[in-house]
């Protein structure tokens, strides 16, 4: 029992640090953006014609859409298109290379995803998914928290818990 209670302390000091990453994060793009007035959107994950089909779409339609893209990417090997979706700070503080995100994600998830969403939450700008992944051809499965933020229907990042 005491094991658990720590395990969920833990897991809760994750999250909380995951929050404050994130908070960082927007504050120095938001700085960014009123710096630079000029720059063009640099990252679009979808073409033009897709706005449209996400403007039409609810929030959690919207962020289950984003994420699958993401998860589509690790599937197929397009690591570093998975890679350019998480937070910049997200990603200089745990995967400061695409090398080392490839060796993660190798290593975490099957080769054949199946996603079961557990919850979907927003918190301000932020949402919050909790997804099982699931190998297929072992039935082995384990919980992961990600953290999206929207600027614009085809503008997005991403984080999640990595253990």
């Amino acid at each position: 029992m005491k094991k658990k209670k720590n395990r969920v302390l833990l897991l809760i000091v994750l999250f909380i640090i995951i929050l404050l990453i994130l908070m960082a994060v927007v504050t120095m793009q938001n700085e960014k953006k009123t710096n630079t007035t000029d720059n063009p959107r640099e990252t679009t994950y979808f073409e033009d014609s897709s706005v449209s089909k996400l403007d039409g779409m609810s929030e959690k339609d919207r962020i289950t859409f984003y994420f699958s893209k993401y998860i589509n990417n690790i599937e197929n090997g397009n690591f570093e298109t998975a890679y350019n979706m998480l937070y910049d700070e997200f990603k200089n503080t745990y995967f400061d290379t695409l090398e080392k995100f490839e060796n993660y994600v190798k290593e975490k998830y099957p080769e054949i995803i199946s996603v079961d969403y557990v919850s979907f939450k927003r918190e301000g700008k932020y949402y919050i998914i909790s997804v099982k992944i699931l190998d297929i051809s072992t039935n082995e499965s384990f919980e992961q928290k990600f953290i999206l933020r929207e600027y614009d229907y085809d503008e997005f990042v991403l984080s999640f818990q990595a253990e």
